[in-house]
């Protein structure tokens, strides 16, 4: 819905957002039933790499405090449990509700699923870069993480 849209716009914009801070420059956002995808242009060194990539999952963590304060005004507490909830007379803290897993998701997938081209692979390719690896030696190593964790999804699905 437009609140999923609005959080994928919400991350892709911190990648612009840093992006334009390490003197690149953003073409444009491509948003689509997947994600998103910030188009970045212009070269950068991999601690450079690395901030851009975490700067769109670091915009979970004000999100997560929106939603989250939110909710305890609405609900009177925070909880990630809709049990008990009916949506008829609590639907904006099953919005709220959803919107924090949500972002929880969002967060943990980019952070943590080294496939190619989420945050976490390019972080993990930059860091590859700094320990001395060469450019081609680390590209093997985060395709073989990438069939890794496509691998690992077709199992889970």
């Amino acid at each position: 819905g437009p609140l999923l849209l609005i959080t994928v716009l919400v991350h892709e914009l911190g990648h612009v957002i840093a992006a334009k801070r390490c003197g690149c420059t953003a073409d444009h956002i491509l948003l689509w039933p997947l994600g998103g995808l910030a188009f970045i242009g212009g070269a950068v060194k991999p601690k450079e790499q690395i901030l851009i990539s975490g700067s769109g999952p670091a915009t979970h963590l004000p999100m997560l405090g929106l939603w989250a304060g939110l909710l305890a005004l609405l609900h009177g507490s925070v909880t990630l449990s809709t049990h008990g909830l009916w949506i008829d007379s609590n639907f904006g803290s099953l919005t709220c509700i959803a919107m924090l897993n949500t972002n929880i998701v969002m967060l943990l997938f980019n952070l943590l699923v080294p496939c190619f081209p989420l945050d976490c692979s390019r972080i993990l390719a930059s860091l590859l870069l700094l320990r001395g690896l060469d450019p081609g030696h680390a590209a093997r190593i985060i395709v073989i993480c990438s069939v890794i964790a496509l691998a690992g999804v077709v199992v889970l699905s």
